[in-house]
């Protein structure tokens, strides 16, 4: 039996009727892409008449950019805007023309972390802190609005613990992974003090410097900070477009550490 605080398995809203919320923000992000608002409309028109299946937030969203990333192959690229088109094309320098787009976001390793976080906890994570839809996130995930917080609030720890397992696995120098560890502490505030050899690290390494300031907002930065982090480095292109077209989005100004390709610094931010 399933009280109000502990959310069902799946997702309850049918593929038929995706709910106005989703639809709105398909639609939003879609306008990232394109320069007119008819072409945006047959962007978002294309994701939802393929979705086939319940679909939360964060997946109709990356549907609408790899949707976008497929107009490039066809005769509707020139619909696209200059700017996307230009970083797709330095995408392809960086990483190849073949599988490009998916080969950018495996290099995101906040994207990746996300995707390592349970269906529901993504689904909180995004719609109560990225978005600030609390009360949509409680009506979809069937809880209470006060457990769909506590669920992001949570999420949003397990993603920080996961991006610096994946930092470490992934990181060539060995004393940026020596770090790795001490740097989540002192974002967390549990180590007091930075060692003076960390601090040395850190005013020459742009890696440990840039990845303490992503922590540091993940594990205690206020809305302001966190929301330009977490929809920009998520939907790897196009956050801030997509956060000034959002009804709760009055920070249209992106932080420091919101590049859109973090791990890509060949494949600049739009």
């Amino acid at each position: 039996m399933t009280s109000e605080h502990t959310p069902q398995q799946v997702l309850h809203e049918t593929a038929t009727a995706l709910p106005a919320e989703d639809v709105a923000a398909v639609h939003a992000y879609a306008g990232a892409f394109c320069g007119r608002p008819g072409t945006a409309a047959e962007l978002a028109g294309e994701v939802l008449a393929g979705q086939r299946a319940p679909a939360a937030r964060p997946a109709l969203l990356a549907d609408v950019r790899r949707t976008a990333f497929g107009w490039l192959r066809d005769s509707r690229s020139g619909l696209l805007l200059r700017t996307f088109r230009d970083w797709a094309q330095r995408a392809g320098e960086t990483f190849g023309t073949t599988d490009t787009l998916r080969l950018v976001e495996h290099d995101a390793p906040l994207l990746r972390a996300f995707g390592e976080l349970p269906d529901q906890s993504r689904a909180a994570l995004w719609l109560c802190l990225a978005e600030g839809e609390p009360a949509f996130a409680a009506r979809v995930l069937n809880t209470s609005q006060e457990f769909a917080e506590s669920m992001a609030e949570s999420a949003r720890s397990r993603l920080a613990d996961t991006f610096l397992r994946l930092r470490a696995e992934h990181t060539a120098d060995a004393r940026c992974v020596h770090y790795g560890g001490m740097l989540g502490a002192i974002a967390r505030g549990t180590h007091r003090e930075t060692p003076a050899d960390l601090e040395q690290h850190l005013e020459t390494c742009e890696f440990c410097a840039r990845d303490i300031a992503l922590l540091r907002t993940l594990t205690s930065g206020g809305t302001q900070e966190l929301r330009p982090l977490l929809v920009d480095r998520l939907l790897v292109w196009g956050g801030p477009a997509y956060r000034a077209a959002r009804p709760g989005a009055p920070d249209t100004a992106a932080h420091v550490i919101t590049s859109s390709t973090p791990s890509a610094p060949n494949v600049p931010s739009a």
